[in-house]
């Protein structure tokens, strides 16, 4: 649930509210003081008295037993979507010298509202901890979980229930994935007509090595000697040169009658963080540029400017646009033996074709429409930056 961490609610108490028990006390002393009166028994209206007595008192200790006691949460300071992170909670006793007694929480952090913490006695000042693993669904920063605390004491004559909400200083990633045909670091990918397709390799780079036969591989290459030892074919393997640097674009354009998917801009999102993590682990500088920054560039040369790309990609917001010319200037700009990868919520067939003809550099689009009905994604690596908070 989407709620501002500078509005929350302050916590609601509600209660003392009967319980069957309660209730069933309230009959039970009506009916004694009836049969006391009715016969003219002054025990039995003594005992109807005492009834009504402790419920009373027992009203007061409900509504007093919750007071004082804190909630105290710590979970990593960033996660990605879907990622199993720890949480941990901790109910700490009030500082009367009673204590609480007989306290449930339940806490959304902790993957729903129906896991939680349940201690029977709680001394001043006393700790108790509830540690799990949890997952998160939605992108962005400083997320907002519901929390309950509830309490029957004593003798369950009552029911004292205080709920809110708490925000937690975490930021979370979008979940990063790749196509499945990016798995090899040196490859260069094409979409076009609906397919991906790779174009041949650079067999200018250096020798790797020997590696299984793989249709479309040269004759020529056949490393005959290791295949007759290994009986299988074997050719030898090149290395393919790597771009000087890579460019990451992503738009949102818009023309007139395009088809939009509901959550396509959270998959587009998914897709440039896995690119983002892809392209550093290849140790090649990396610019990004976004529609929804206004094409502020961010250069990422560091774990310390991954992170705060990454906190970016989590507060993003949909800017949709009618116009090209800023991601054809973007084009322009990027050096000779780059390679630039286009990623967008919008299908190819709308804005692939208006992009000018590139010469020195490898250009790459991809829209999450095309790749999506071949399922063609994959969970990619996962970079830790979480820390306790």
């Amino acid at each position: 649930m989407a709620i501002p961490a500078s509005s929350l609610p302050e916590p609601s108490l509600r209660g003392p509210a009967w319980t069957r028990r309660g209730v069933g006390l309230v009959v039970v002393a009506g009916v004694t003081l009836a049969a006391g009166v009715w016969w003219h028994e002054v025990a039995l209206v003594h005992i109807a008295l005492f009834l009504v007595a402790v419920l009373g008192a027992a009203w007061w200790l409900a509504r007093e037993n919750l007071r004082g006691v804190t909630i105290e949460r710590t979970a990593p300071a960033s996660a990605f979507v879907g990622e199993w992170i720890p949480v941990a909670v901790r109910l700490r006793g009030p500082s009367r010298p009673a204590g609480a007694w007989a306290v449930e929480l339940t806490d959304e952090l902790l993957g729903s509202l129906g896991e939680g913490l349940a201690v029977r006695s709680l001394r001043p000042g006393e700790v108790r901890e509830h540690t799990g693993q949890t997952r998160l669904r939605k992108r962005g920063r400083n997320p907002v979980f519901r929390w309950e605390l509830s309490s029957s004491f004593p003798g369950g004559l009552w029911k004292v229930r205080q709920f809110g909400w708490h925000a937690m200083p975490l930021t979370v990633f979008p979940r990063p994935v790749v196509p499945i045909e990016l798995d090899d670091p040196r490859s260069v990918l094409d979409e076009e007509d609906g397919g991906l397709w790779q174009p041949k390799p650079d067999w200018g780079g250096d020798y790797l090595g020997i590696r299984d036969f793989q249709p479309g591989d040269p004759v020529k290459h056949v490393h005959w000697p290791a295949s007759a030892r290994s009986q299988r074919l074997v050719v030898r393997e090149f290395d393919q040169r790597l771009p000087a640097s890579h460019a990451l674009f992503f738009h949102s354009w818009q023309p007139e009658g395009a088809r939009r998917l509901p959550d396509a801009f959270e998959a587009a999102l998914e897709l440039l963080t896995g690119l983002v993590l892809r392209c550093c682990d290849e140790a090649v500088p990396v610019t990004l540029a976004a529609d929804f920054w206004d094409w502020r560039g961010v250069r990422l040369n560091g774990a310390a400017a991954l992170g705060e790309t990454l906190t970016l990609l989590a507060a993003a917001k949909w800017a949709p646009s009618t116009d090209l010319t800023p991601l054809i200037e973007k084009l322009a700009e990027v050096p000779p033996e780059s390679h630039v990868y286009i990623v967008s919520d919008t299908p190819l067939r709308h804005w692939q074709s208006l992009l000018p003809a590139t010469s020195g550099i490898t250009v790459t689009c991809l829209s999450v429409g095309e790749l999506r009905r071949r399922r063609a994604f994959r969970s990619a690596s996962r970079h830790p930056f979480g820390a306790a908070s």
